[in-house]
C-alpha cells in the first residue's frame, strides 16, 4: 500500500509545494491523490507536511481543462489510466461521482485537512502550525470573488467540519486547540454569518452548531456568546419555533441546537436572560415548549438539560458576590420562574420527571435527577411535596436513589454528576421533609452514602466531559462533604 512506502508518501506530499507554472498539473494530481489517501496518513512522519498542505489553501483556483470531460488527449494529463482505459483519480474512475471539485487546490487542501483531523496525532501536528487554524477560520464565509459558488460552498463545508473535529479533540491537544478557537476574533462572526446567510443550508448549520456548542463549554467564550444574540436567536428557532410556527427541522439538527442552547445556559444567567427575552419578542412559550419535549424520547435529554440550567442560573445570584449584571439577570429569571403560569409548567414538568425517574438509566437518569433537584429548589415546598406523594410513593423514590448510588460506585465520564445529583436530591428532600429520614434510613441510604464518602473520584470533579477529558469543573462542596451532610440530616431526624 502506498501509505506504507517510506519514499512514496514524502515524495507525493513534497509535490504539493510545487508552485511553478510548469508543475501545475503534477501539483493538482498530487493533491487529488493525497486527498484520497489522507484518512490513512500520519503527517508526523513527514516533516513540513502541514505547511505543504496549507499552501494549497493559498493557491488560486485552477481553471478547468479545455477537454476535462475526456473529449481530447489532454484530459488525461497527470492522471493514471485504468486497465480499461478509463481515467482513474486516486482509485476512483471518471464514471464515479467526484469527491470534490477536482480542479480547485483550495478545495482539495481543505479536504485533505478535514480527513487528517480525524486522527488526534495529526491534530497535534496541525496545532504546531500557529497560523493554519486562523487561515481556515477565515475560509468560513461566503465570498463574491472569483471563486465559484460551488467551490466556496465546498470549502465552507470542509472548513466547518475541520473546526468541528479539532473543537472536540481529546487531551491536552484538544484543550490547546479549543483555546485557540476561543481566542480567534473572527470565528463567532463567521459562524453567525453562516447561520444567517441565505446561501447556507441545514447541511452546514449542523457543524457550525456543534462548534458553537463546544465553544460554549469555555466560560469566557460562553460569556462572549451572550453579546452575539443572533446566534441564540437562530438556535432557538431551529430547536423550538420556526418563522411561521413550530419548527420543522430534522431531529438531529434540533437536538444539536438544543444541546448548544443548554451549553450556553450553563452557569450563565446572562445567556438565559437572552433566551427569555427572545420568547417575548417571538411570542412563544419557552417553559411550555420545554415541558412538552419532556414527553418526547427524542428530545428529553436536551430539554431536561436546558430547563435544569435555566432553573440553576436563577440561584446564582445567591452565591458568593455576583456582579451587578449577573445579579440583575438572576433576579429577572427568578421573576419569570415565579410567574404562576411558569410555576404551573414546572409542576407539570415535575410530574413527568417523577413518572419517568424509575425507568431512566445512565445519562438520562442523571439529567432527570438534576432537573428534579432544581425544580425542588425553585418551587415552593407544597407543590413539590404534592408531586412526590401523588406520583412516586416515598419508599419507591428512596429505593431508586439508594440503588442509583450503589450501582454507580465507579463514576462514568458519560454521566459524571450522577452521584452528586443523587446526594443533592437526598439533602434537598430531607431539608424540606424531615419525615422522609425514616424511609431513607430503613431503605439503606446511610450505607449507600458511606460508600460515597469512601470512594470519591477525580471524574466527579468535572460536570462535563469531551470524550475522556474533563472540560467543565464542578463547583460547590466536595462530594464527600455532601454525603456527610446527607447522613447527618438522616441521623438528626431519625428517632434513636
Amino acid at each position: 500500500m502506498i501509505t506504507r512506502s517510506e519514499k512514496a508518501v514524502p515524495t507525493l506530499i513534497s509535490m504539493l509545494g510545487w508552485t511553478f507554472n510548469q508543475d501545475r498539473d503534477i501539483r493538482l494530481f498530487a493533491a487529488r491523490v493525497t486527498a484520497h489517501l489522507a484518512s490513512y496518513l500520519k503527517i508526523a512522519r513527514n516533516a513540513g507536511a502541514v505547511r505543504l498542505v496549507s499552501s494549497l489553501l493559498d493557491a488560486e483556483n485552477q481553471p478547468p481543462y479545455e477537454n476535462d470531460e475526456g473529449n481530447g488527449d489532454d484530459a488525461s494529463i497527470g492522471q493514471p489510466q485504468s486497465a480499461d482505459g478509463d481515467n482513474e483519480i486516486g482509485g476512483r474512475t471518471r464514471n464515479e461521482a467526484p469527491l470534490t471539485s477536482q480542479n480547485s487546490l483550495p478545495v482539495l487542501g481543505m479536504m485533505i485537512l478535514e480527513k487528517l483531523a480525524c486522527d488526534p496525532d495529526n491534530c497535534a501536528e496541525i496545532v504546531k502550525n500557529t497560523n493554519l487554524v486562523t487561515k481556515i477560520i477565515n475560509l468560513i464565509c461566503y465570498t463574491s470573488n472569483n471563486r465559484s459558488s460551488n467551490d466556496n460552498a465546498l470549502i465552507i463545508s470542509s472548513s466547518l467540519n475541520f473546526v468541528r473535529m479539532i473543537s472536540t479533540t481529546n487531551g491536552k491537544v484538544g484543550a490547546t486547540l479549543r483555546q485557540e478557537l476561543c481566542e480567534n476574533p473572527f470565528l463567532l462572526t463567521n459562524l453567525k454569518s453562516v447561520l444567517e446567510d441565505s446561501r447556507s443550508s441545514p447541511g452546514v448549520w449542523k457543524p457550525a452548531i456543534d462548534i458553537i456548542a463546544a465553544m460554549a463549554l469555555d466560560e469566557s467564550a460562553r460569556n462572549e456568546l451572550a453579546s452575539v444574540q443572533v446566534i441564540i436567536h437562530k438556535l432557538l428557532h431551529i430547536f423550538i419555533v420556526g418563522q411561521d410556527g413550530p419548527t420543522n427541522y430534522e431531529q438531529s439538527l434540533r437536538v444539536a441546537a438544543g444541546g448548544a442552547l443548554s451549553n450556553h445556559a450553563m452557569e450563565s444567567p446572562e445567556n438565559c436572560l437572552v433566551m427569555l427575552e427572545e420568547q417575548l419578542g417571538d411570542g412563544y412559550d419557552l417553559a411550555k415548549d420545554l415541558v412538552g419535549m419532556l414527553r418526547s424520547d427524542e428530545y428529553t435529554c436536551v430539554a431536561v438539560s436546558l430547563l435544569q440550567n435555566l432553573c440553576e442560573c436563577s440561584r446564582m445570584g445567591d452565591d458568593e458576590l455576583p456582579t451587578v449584571q449577573t445579579f440583575a439577570a438572576c433576579s429577572r429569571i427568578k421573576n419569570w420562574l415565579s410567574d404562576p403560569w411558569v410555576s404551573n409548567q414546572l409542576s407539570s414538568a415535575l410530574q413527568v420527571v417523577l413518572q419517568n425517574i424509575m425507568a431512566a438509566e445512565g445519562k438520562q437518569l442523571e439529567a432527570i435527577i438534576g432537573l428534579a433537584l432544581q425544580i425542588c429548589y425553585v418551587l415552593s415546598p407544597q407543590p413539590f411535596f404534592q408531586g412526590l406523594e401523588s406520583h412516586i410513593i416515598g419508599t419507591t423514590l428512596v429505593q431508586k436513589l439508594v440503588n442509583t448510588l450503589n450501582s454507580n460506585k465507579k463514576p462514568s465520564h458519560e454521566y459524571p454528576r450522577m452521584r452528586r445529583a443523587t446526594v443533592d436530591m437526598v439533602i434537598s428532600v430531607l431539608r424540606r421533609y424531615p419525615g422522609y429520614a425514616i424511609i431513607f434510613s430503613r431503605e439503606g441510604m446511610i450505607d449507600a452514602l458511606s460508600k460515597v464518602e469512601m470512594t470519591p473520584s477525580n471524574v466527579e470533579k468535572y460536570k462535563v466531559f469531551l470524550g475522556n477529558e474533563g472540560v467543565v469543573l464542578e463547583h460547590g462542596l466536595p462530594l464527600r462533604e455532601l454525603a456527610a451532610t446527607a447522613k447527618s440530616l438522616i441521623h438528626h431526624a431519625t428517632p434513636t
